[in-house]
């Protein structure tokens, strides 16, 4: 997979911001794992993006599908739950 496609994948997360830099992390044994850094004005953010080994994960989808499930419930908890001070959540989706 070719640094271009893997940028072009990675624009996919974060349109509004421009991408400066993708780092491979080679200490992983089983997905390719990248570090993605953007830039919006002068708010720097960085994130992951993993491409899933389907030699080892032979149903990908299901693995997003659960993530999503997940992200999702947890999202229903922070909107129906008094939010606890000094709590910081993020979720993929």
């Amino acid at each position: 997979m070719s640094n271009q496609l893997i940028l072009d994948i990675a624009s996919n997360f974060c349109s509004t911001s421009q991408i400066i830099s993708l780092r491979e992390l080679t200490s992983g044994n089983i997905n390719r794992t990248f570090l993605i850094e953007t830039k919006l004005y002068a708010q720097k953010s960085r994130f992951i993006l993993q491409n899933i080994n389907p030699s080892v994960f032979k149903d990908p989808e299901a693995i997003i599908l659960n993530m999503y499930s997940v992200a999702k419930h947890i999202e229903n908890r922070i909107t129906h739950q008094p939010f606890i001070a000094n709590r910081r959540w993020e979720t993929p989706f």
